[in-house]
């Protein structure tokens, strides 16, 4: 609305009081541009990572811009390749890094972490270095072998860390399958007895009386075991039938016929039987 021309300045007034009524003389703010922040953010990122980050949602993007540039530091770029979705062990799992704590209890968290940048690493030089992708995943497995067996903050993760950087440092592209491997000097100086977990209590064995139960029934549908081995049955509770486990002769153990029949064949001869058995004699 335009002004009139040569207005008394009471109806001035009245004029700017009815345009604010009216509405005209609120001010509104303009709609916020927000693509102007990712366009000038996109510039710095290599045209080759761009069409890989949607691939990774969520992942940090200056980590794999790292991973591009072999300017990737493990120790401190590896923990930031964590989906959000990953629930790891340590109490808060996406607060920064300051100590080997954040890195939870178990290998999980370092496992998650290393398989994600396997794949950010594969979507930029698999394609003309296929070998060193054995490498990754041999080294990956072996991390988690020997978790198993030592202390995980204080020994495997460090020597991960530390055998992830010399890699990098020797040109992840470059290094040799051999080099890949964990050397033997470096994990001689990690791999120490006081490094290695405490075993695992197994479960107490089930008695022998609830064996005996289990494997058959305590009545007399069934043939006693103990009552024909040489040991005999002194189970003062047993109610299986003490009878010979071949002929079903009553109060005639199979080990004494046995033995009365091995007997019987060494008189027969003409000499005890226990002559013919020189064991038995001695």
């Amino acid at each position: 609305m335009e002004l009139p021309l040569r207005l008394p300045a009471g109806l001035i007034h009245l004029y700017c009081v009815a345009s604010l009524v009216a509405g005209d003389g609120q001010r509104k703010r303009p709609p916020l541009d927000l693509t102007g922040e990712e366009d000038a953010d996109d510039g710095r990122v290599p045209s080759l990572v761009l069409p890989v980050l949607p691939r990774f949602p969520g992942l940090d993007r200056a980590a794999i811009i790292a991973v591009f540039e072999h300017t990737f530091r493990p120790k401190k770029d590896l923990i930031k390749l964590r989906s959000p979705e990953f629930k790891a062990s340590a109490p808060d799992e996406f607060r920064k890094v300051v100590s080997i704590k954040d890195w939870g209890n178990d290998v999980s968290l370092w496992a998650h972490c290393f398989s994600n940048y396997i794949a950010v690493w594969c979507d930029f030089f698999a394609a003309k270095h296929p070998l060193c992708i054995s490498g990754m995943v041999l080294f990956h497995r072996r991390i988690c072998d020997l978790a198993r067996a030592y202390k995980w903050q204080d020994c495997i993760l460090q020597m991960a860390l530390d055998h992830h950087q010399m890699v990098v440092d020797k040109g992840d592209l470059t290094v040799s399958l051999s080099d890949r491997e964990i050397g033997k000097a470096l994990e001689s100086s990690y791999l120490r007895p006081d490094n290695v977990l405490p075993a695992k209590s197994t479960p107490a064995s089930p008695t022998t009386r609830s064996t005996r139960s289990t494997a058959a029934p305590n009545n007399d549908t069934v043939v006693c075991e103990k009552f024909n081995s040489s040991a005999g049955c002194h189970w003062r509770t047993c109610h299986r039938r003490h009878v010979c486990s071949k002929c079903g002769m009553w109060q005639r153990p199979f080990y004494s016929k046995l033995q009365s029949e091995t007997s019987e064949l060494g008189t027969r001869r003409g000499r005890p039987w226990y002559r013919s058995n020189p064991v038995a004699a001695n």
